[in-house]
């Protein structure tokens, strides 16, 4: 699987199969409402993660998509669903970690 998500990320973007277990058994967390995946082809180009903590009224959300694939809107797209997801469940603040020169991660955000 590490093989493959290097191919996926040039950056060297990877999750472990452990870190995927993980992030799936978090309180308050359905897979199937709060992880959005793009796919083409039968391949996963593009995924949002939200990860509700909702004792403190937020979501961390998580988003990647394919290198090929950027400057498509997909992350805008998917970042619409996230907020709606964010929404039904009441979280008051939305929690994206981004790096500090990720320019088009910051004007889709903005």
């Amino acid at each position: 699987m590490h093989t493959e998500a290097e191919k996926l990320e040039p950056a060297g973007r990877y999750i472990s199969p452990q870190v995927i277990a993980e992030r799936l058994g978090r309180p308050n967390y359905a897979p199937e409402q709060d992880l959005f995946i793009v796919e083409m082809d039968g391949d996963i180009i593009g995924y949002m993660d939200v990860a509700p903590e909702l004792t403190i009224g937020r979501v961390i959300l998580d988003c990647w998509v394919q290198l090929e694939h950027r400057r498509r809107g997909l992350a805008a797209k998917l970042l619409s669903y996230a907020i709606n997801r964010a929404q039904e469940l009441g979280a008051k603040v939305a929690h994206v970690n981004i790096m500090e020169d990720n320019v088009v991660a910051k004007s889709v955000l903005s």
